[in-house]
């Protein structure tokens, strides 16, 4: 069995322990004696407990490996930077964020009050604000962020939260279309001034025009970028990168 497969087994097994009879703060045994038990070496024993702790199932403590609350963030904050920098990738990004932002409205709504209407209004007094793309795009997140938030599903609220960077990364894309800001500000208005009525219909219809614009918005900055890497005919004919 090679060292990877080995500890991968380890790992797989301990999880499945862990989910079917452990709670929070029970003791797991030793590296000495996990090694003993499946067969490997100490430092195979060690690896497979540095990735529960890394995954955030367990911590290492100095009376051994205890087993800790899920940390949803350990395992988003990994999954994340897969997306942090690949500009094609935020299709996919963006077909996320529609899905998962679209899904939260009726429950967002349903626990919005006046002072989130406020508190909206305040974060897009600061985009308009905003000096720099950045603080434009950070803004535009904590709005959203705002939006999940209402809906009150922890797990989700994490995800956007711990998804801040690569969703940053996407929203300075459009924001660095001149026509896109405007029309983009104009939908969160709409988006708030809907919650303020308590108006799912016009909530919705108010967030479908966002994401369909930004979506429209993206793919002119891809169809720009691939323009760009295209060779083009020169006056002798030939061609020219």
């Amino acid at each position: 069995m090679g060292r990877t497969t080995a500890v991968q087994s380890v790992v797989d097994t301990l999880r499945a322990e862990i989910t079917a009879s452990h709670r929070p703060g029970d003791l797991l045994a030793n590296e000495r004696a996990l090694a003993e038990r499946f067969g490997v070496g100490r430092n195979t024993a060690r690896e497979a407990l540095v990735t529960l702790q890394v995954h955030g199932l367990i911590k290492i403590t100095r009376r051994g490996p205890m087993v800790t609350e899920p940390d949803f963030d350990a395992v988003f904050s990994i999954f994340s930077h897969y997306f942090a920098s690949d500009l094609r990738t935020c299709r996919d990004l963006l077909d996320m964020r529609t899905m998962l932002e679209t899904g939260v409205l009726p429950a967002a709504l349903a626990n919005a009050g006046p002072d989130d209407v406020v508190a909206l209004s305040a974060i897009l007094d600061r985009m308009d604000a905003a000096l720099t793309v950045r603080e434009n795009a950070v803004a535009d997140h904590a709005f959203h962020a705002r939006i999940v938030q209402m809906a009150g599903n922890t797990v989700i609220a994490r995800l956007y939260a711990v998804m801040r960077d690569p969703i940053i990364f996407y929203m300075e894309i459009g924001k660095n279309v001149p026509r896109h800001d405007a029309a983009s500000m104009g939908n969160h208005r709409r988006m708030v001034e809907a919650i303020g009525r308590q108006d799912l219909a016009g909530l919705t219809e108010a967030a479908a025009a966002h994401y369909a614009y930004s979506r429209a918005v993206l793919e002119e900055t891809l169809s720009r970028e691939a323009a760009a890497r295209t060779p083009t005919q020169n006056g002798s004919g030939g061609q020219q990168t």
